[in-house]
């Protein structure tokens, strides 16, 4: 092969060094964490005919400025969020808030606390009760009945009547509930 054919940063080239890009690792990336639309906190809905070339196409609902779909799946690559810079900065920061709570809910080892930025938007607290739902994040429990007694004034004795709770106030659907707490609900029980 001539140096002509084969070109690396020793070899004298009209690109500078750095701008050639290594293709992705045969893996592929890793996916980004998923991010939902938290029920218990204030959203907007959209509702209507929207048709495929409208702007608002795909969104069902707004958080904090932010799209989601009819699964409250946060739209992350919307022509919305990646052409404000605004918005997917705050993207980015639940997304890797979102990652680093999986991360340490799949670790056997102890909890550390996760730094919120200082966020303003999650200024309700720590606790995202939809995700607790979903199973996805978890909290102690003395923290999930403040937040629903906060939230709801009402105060649950155990986690059947938590689920049932928030079922009720639609925070989050029956499809949407984790085995284990679908588990609950189909027992009656905690």
């Amino acid at each position: 092969m001539s140096d002509s054919q084969h070109q690396t940063n020793e070899a004298p080239t009209s690109q500078q060094a750095g701008t050639r890009k290594a293709p992705p690792p045969a893996g592929g990336e890793k996916p980004r964490a998923e991010v939902y639309l938290d029920r218990s906190r204030d959203f907007s809905t959209i509702h209507g005919d929207i048709t495929n070339g409208d702007p608002h196409h795909g969104i069902a609902a707004y958080q904090d400025g932010l799209p989601f779909n009819h699964s409250d799946e946060l739209l992350y690559d919307h022509p919305e969020v990646q052409t404000d810079p605004n918005k997917l900065k705050k993207a980015d920061r639940l997304i890797n808030r979102a990652q680093k709570l999986l991360d340490r809910a799949r670790s056997a080892e102890p909890a550390e606390e996760i730094e919120d930025d200082d966020d303003p938007d999650q200024a309700e607290g720590p606790v995202n009760i939809n995700a607790w739902a979903r199973g996805i994040a978890d909290w102690p429990w003395q923290e999930i009945t403040n937040f629903i007694a906060r939230k709801y004034s009402k105060r649950v004795k155990d986690k059947h009547d938590a689920l049932e709770l928030l079922l009720n106030e639609k925070a989050v659907t029956l499809a949407q509930l984790s085995p284990k707490h679908r588990a609950i609900i189909d027992r009656g029980y905690a």
